[in-house]
């Protein structure tokens, strides 16, 4: 068990949001194959609002399970990367085309006292964060599996759900 607590940005970060398709990303730098299990993520984003748990950008095979993440300003767990805007380079029968966010699994996790921050637009966050859920996803993301998980208070509730399957989100199980 790893602990990740009082830290100022995201409590663990997995992939880089500029890897965008595989035709721009030298395979060394394919996030891929990778286990992010049995962690205590609490009390991020003390200093930055806009910050998560758990943050995975376009990883592919990968796994998110048996964690906690507690006490969060934001979004607990936010999987995925790209809003729409991918969209007009996708081309279904062609994987090159693709984000890497693919085959990624979010599993047994419980998540709780999440989107502590009040959307006021306060000075301190860079940016109103409207929206949001335990389990938050954005992007298209072919075989991407959500089940198992625990999601439970959330500090507001507006446009707050325990999964939030955002712009762009398509091909996910939940």
């Amino acid at each position: 068990l790893y602990v990740f607590r009082d830290i100022s940005q995201n409590g663990i970060m997995l992939s880089n949001i500029f890897q965008v398709n595989t035709k721009q990303t030298p395979p060394e730098q394919d996030c891929d194959n990778v286990r992010i299990e049995n962690n205590y993520v609490h009390h991020v984003g003390i200093e930055y609002l806009g910050c998560v748990g758990i943050f995975s950008g376009f990883p592919k095979n990968s796994v998110i399970a048996h964690n906690e993440v507690a006490y969060v300003p934001y979004c607990g767990i936010f999987q995925g990367w790209g809003w729409m805007n991918f969209w007009e380079t996708w081309v279904d029968d062609d994987p090159s085309t693709h984000t890497h966010n693919e085959n990624n699994k979010v599993l047994n996790n419980l998540v709780h006292h999440v989107l502590l921050t009040p959307n006021d637009g306060s000075a301190i966050t860079t940016r109103e964060v409207g929206d949001g859920g335990g389990i938050y996803t954005l992007g298209i993301q072919p075989n991407l599996e959500i089940s198992g998980n625990v999601v439970e208070y959330f500090g507001r509730t507006e446009l707050a759900t325990a999964i939030y399957l955002d712009d762009g989100t398509r091909f996910a199980i939940a």
